[in-house]
């Protein structure tokens, strides 16, 4: 397509939304555009017709770039216009029964999570990572390994496969390089109950001062029915033979009532999660007399976690909460707002 050279346009396209015959829909742009995106449908004429293909209008504008030292230009390309090639088939495809379209549904809060979880993952454009799929009715799970043209070595897991009971097609959180193995199955009545990760550090990140970031090396899964599985790669050493970030998640059946949080020099150094039958969930040092507490109503659920760490201290824990009677969200925090 033929380029024109000019200033940075006030509206430009930044991405694609494609819709199929199974109910899914995927968006190709980068996360931060699909918050506030306005999104225009292309007609296809007539309706019955079949996609067969794209075609775009490339156009290039100039991007004035000051740093402490000069002043330089840079050149970039955007697509003005974007057109759809159709044709009539002779037989129309089939619309399958689909049971369960929530696997699919990525909603916005999850995207902003993705923006700041992407920063523990070293890369120029960290916001075009998606970290969110379904761990409901998942009938299989696979993973994949880097390849060797990749930054990351091949001995490091690059993205999960979820098939699930209820519908065709699978979700693929990170990146689908190369398979692993054949991969776990689960049965209709199992579920999976927590999810470790284990990360080798890589270094900080450049764009959250004092965020450690790193690789996956390693996933261990435990399903309701007492059932596990370890995925990491072949020419992986065991996890206890070198320095790993943990990272794990425990889903509970019962109902947290109430979050306690304890501080030294501000900083949270214990947690201690109630749960409503008087059981309780702990970590870290709890010979402290500073300490936080906050209550959750018994209709409360909590739906998302954020946290704030400086210098390896975590300083802050945000709760999202969602409530029944009417629907709606609040956030709770846990945070050094005590005397030193």
């Amino acid at each position: 397509m033929p380029s024109i050279p000019g200033s940075h346009p006030e509206v430009i396209l930044s991405g694609l939304q494609v819709s199929t015959n199974y109910g899914r829909t995927a968006t190709f742009t980068p996360i931060r555009h699909r918050l506030n995106a306005a999104v225009d449908p292309i007609p296809i004429s007539p309706p019955s017709n079949t996609i067969t293909g794209l075609v775009a209008f490339e156009m290039e504008f100039i991007k004035q770039v000051q740093t402490a030292v000069i002043q330089t230009q840079e050149t970039l390309t955007y697509f003005e216009r974007v057109g759809i090639q159709s044709q009539e088939c002779g037989k129309q495809p089939n619309i399958p029964d689909i049971l369960d379209r929530e696997c699919y549904q990525v909603p916005d809060d999850q995207l902003r999570y993705d923006e700041k979880f992407s920063h523990f993952i070293y890369n120029k454009s960290s916001a075009n990572y998606q970290t969110y799929a379904s761990l409901k009715n998942v009938r299989k799970i696979q993973t994949s390994t880097s390849i060797q043209s990749q930054p990351r070595s091949r001995s490091r897991i690059s993205g999960l496969k979820l098939e699930y009971h209820n519908h065709t097609s699978p979700g693929i959180v990170g990146q689908w390089m190369h398979q692993l193995d054949d991969g776990f199955e689960l049965s209709q009545d199992e579920d999976i109950q927590s999810l470790a990760i284990w990360l080798i550090p890589t270094g900080f990140s450049s764009q959250s001062p004092g965020v450690e970031i790193g690789q996956v090396a390693a996933i261990y899964i435990e399903t309701t029915r007492s059932r596990s599985v370890m995925f990491r790669p072949l020419d992986f050493k065991s996890t206890s033979s070198q320095p790993l970030q943990h990272h794990q998640y425990q889903e509970s059946r019962e109902t947290i009532i109430r979050a306690e949080a304890y501080f030294k020099n501000r900083a949270i150094v214990g947690l201690v999660f109630v749960y409503t039958s008087g059981k309780t969930a702990s970590t870290g040092e709890f010979d402290i007399e500073a300490r936080q507490t906050i209550h959750f109503t018994l209709d409360a659920r909590i739906v998302g976690l954020s946290i704030m760490a400086t210098d390896h201290k975590l300083m802050v824990i945000e709760f999202e909460i969602e409530r029944n009677e009417p629907p709606r969200y609040e956030k709770l925090r846990l945070s050094a707002t005590l005397p030193k």
